[in-house]
């Protein structure tokens, strides 16, 4: 069996419409050194989060406390302990607001990518063992 062109179409924008587009301007960021006060890890159910407590110095040299999501191994922990550096982002305009260096577009968007992956591998075996019948 043959899939038309208007169905793959109609696939594929129903799974770009699932990615949040957005128009508003980034704010800036700036990278600084933060020292681990505190660390903090919860586990619900398949998920995982390592959380740490920080303390840093902004441009303008006011001492802020803050939090920040750490990358980490899920039952083993991020490997980083109290006292230690690390490197992190804070807006410009609002330095409470930090988010790790180390997160990246995988960190962030791996397991959807991984999803879609999967979709559209199963989808194309799907038409695939369709046209061999």
């Amino acid at each position: 069996m043959y899939m038309k062109p208007q169905i793959l179409t109609l696939l594929f924008l129903v799974l770009l419409s699932t990615f949040k587009i957005t128009a508003q301007e980034e704010p800036q960021y700036v990278e600084t050194q933060a020292t681990i006060t505190a660390l903090e890890s919860k586990i619900r159910g398949r998920s995982s989060t390592e959380t740490a407590s920080i303390t840093y110095v902004t441009e303008s040299g006011d001492t802020i406390a803050s939090q920040t999501r750490l990358f980490h191994i899920p039952f083993l922990g991020s490997f980083k302990n109290v006292g230690d550096q690390i490197t992190i982002q804070y807006q410009k305009d609002n330095p409470y607001v930090v988010k790790s260096a180390n997160e990246s577009f995988l960190q962030t968007y791996g397991l959807y990518i991984l999803i879609a992956f999967g979709v559209l591998l199963t989808g194309y075996r799907f038409i695939k063992s369709r046209k061999t019948e």
